[in-house]
């Protein structure tokens, strides 16, 4: 398994830390950078590579959302994975409308998805468990964020 190169969004540093040593605990994984703003995220992506975004949905300056929207518009190849508490089906169906490969709730038991998304971040989308129900639903209602 090749080394990925990983990079973690979130206005939280202590769920930034946190997700940082599970990742280096699995292994397999470079931890490239760490953003709580987006726009400094977003324009580290325009001139460096990497291979899994983790971000979180509620952040300061855009929603997560709207951050998979332009990073993927900037480089439709990376691999998005939503980290966060947010559970709404709304929520969900609209990141993996925007192309998130994945939707991991921070009060679950995550440990053996993040292994399988080191291993092969792009082989299907990885969806905590009990959220599985929403993967082929996309809904068009707002959400609140």
């Amino acid at each position: 398994m090749s080394t990925k190169k990983v990079i973690i969004v979130d206005s939280n540093v202590y769920f930034r830390d946190a997700l940082k040593r599970t990742l280096e605990d699995i292994g397999g994984v470079e931890i490239i950078a760490q953003f709580s703003k987006t726009d400094d995220f977003l324009n580290f992506i325009t001139n460096n590579n990497s291979d899994i975004i983790f971000t979180e949905i509620r952040l300061e300056e855009k929603s997560g959302i709207d951050l998979i929207k332009r990073a993927l518009e900037i480089k439709p190849e990376l691999t998005m994975i939503v980290y966060t508490s947010l559970e709404q089906q709304c929520i969900i169906s609209r990141t993996l409308a925007y192309g998130a490969r994945g939707y991991l709730s921070k009060s679950k038991n995550n440990l053996n998805i993040l292994k399988m998304i080191i291993e092969n971040p792009n082989e299907r989308i990885y969806l905590s468990e009990g959220l599985l129900n929403v993967e082929n639903r996309i809904m068009n209602s707002e959400c609140v964020i």
